[in-house]
């Protein structure tokens, strides 16, 4: 799909002259060239009067065309690259243009351009384009939907064959494997135990999964180029009364939340419904992260459900719902699913909801 045209509207509403595009989130959004670069220079140029141009090494030039990208200007390794941008900005007039840049771009890509064309300025491109891409059509919710399903499955086949004894990483490889089964790519994969729940982002190790253990799993696939992201808890055996009743807040918090989605509410709105519910349990403190993310080409991306967003929801925005509560060197619960905002309230993009009680395996 091709998008110049509006992120070229969007950057001419703001006196803004070009866009630099180079990841492959960014250039996948604007013209569906989801290519890497690497360290090699490779830069997607929107021009607010929609014209387009790509700077490419001469390995992608092939996979640009057919994705319909006509003008191409390539390199081979061995020549100056920087001389094709510098020729680009004579050519559009840029060399004291108000320029977006790609926010994932490589520092030192980055250096280098502003080092070929001082007297420009630079900003980051999310102004412009982050409200477009939080705008999901109908096509990218089914999208976020049929990456959301494989998760769900995954999550389905794997719980039967978890074992006392066997490692995180054990069972991190076997739902790496079972996402590619079914034909997406694992983004990411944080299987922890025990008192490694607590730690949010925590990395997998060889932690022998024990009897009485919260058993955390948060992972998520890539399909079609969306994205999808998960966290579920069960318990190895019998739960504690403890692990009962913060499983049961930490539950309420995450409806509580998803019965606040409706267009105009903020994401500090959306977080404050889940928050409040987890402050009145006394467990306010261990709750140590915002309430959600945007989720759509990129993992991570607006609108972000925490305190300090102010952003109202519009149709169409989808982020994730993921309250938590961690007891360090205890263990954490956490609960998340995606979702979307529709015209009158939410949408669910994950069609299974959480167990009144958390299971016990």
């Amino acid at each position: 799909m091709n998008r110049i045209t509006p992120i070229a509207e969007a950057l001419g509403r703001d006196n803004v002259d070009c866009a630099l595009l180079s990841s492959a989130s960014m250039m996948g959004y604007a013209h569906d060239f989801f290519e890497d670069g690497h360290e090699r220079l490779l830069l997607l140029a929107i021009k607010s009067d929609g014209q387009c141009a790509l700077i490419a090494p001469a390995l992608s030039v092939s996979q640009a065309r057919r994705h319909g990208i006509e003008d191409i200007r390539p390199w081979n390794d061995g020549e100056d690259s920087l001389a094709l941008f510098r020729n680009l900005c004579e050519e559009w007039s840029l060399r004291t243009a108000v320029i977006a840049v790609d926010p994932e771009m490589r520092a030192d890509i980055l250096l280098q351009l502003q080092n070929s064309v001082p007297s420009a300025m630079f900003h980051s491109a999310d102004k412009w384009i982050a409200p477009l891409m939080a705008r999901k059509d109908e096509s990218e919710i089914q999208k976020l939907r049929d990456a959301a399903q494989v998760v769900e499955e995954v999550y389905a086949d794997i719980l039967p064959t978890i074992r006392v004894g066997e490692t995180e990483s054990q069972v991190a490889g076997r739902l790496q494997s079972m996402v590619l089964s079914k034909g997406a790519s694992l983004n990411f994969c944080i299987v922890a135990t025990g008192p490694a729940s607590a730690e949010p982002h925590h990395l997998s190790d060889d932690r022998p999964i024990r009897t009485g253990d919260v058993l955390l799993m948060d992972f998520g696939c890539e399909l079609d180029h969306y994205q999808a992201d998960i966290t579920r808890v069960v318990s190895m055996g019998p739960a504690s009364e403890q692990v009962q009743e913060i499983y049961s807040t930490v539950r309420a918090a995450h409806n509580n939340a998803f019965e606040a989605i409706r267009p105009g509410v903020t994401g500090a709105q959306i977080d404050a419904a889940a928050r409040s519910v987890i402050d009145s349990s006394g467990y306010g403190k261990f709750f140590t992260h915002r309430t959600g993310h945007g989720i759509g080409i990129r993992g991570h991306e607006s609108p972000n459900m925490s305190p300090d967003n102010e952003q109202p929801l519009e149709p169409g925005h989808t982020f994730s719902i993921e309250p938590g509560v961690y007891l360090p060197g205890d263990f954490g619960i956490r609960l998340e699913n995606i979702y979307g905002c529709g015209d009158a309230g939410p949408l669910k993009i994950n069609e299974s909801q959480f167990e009144e009680r958390i299971l016990e395996l």
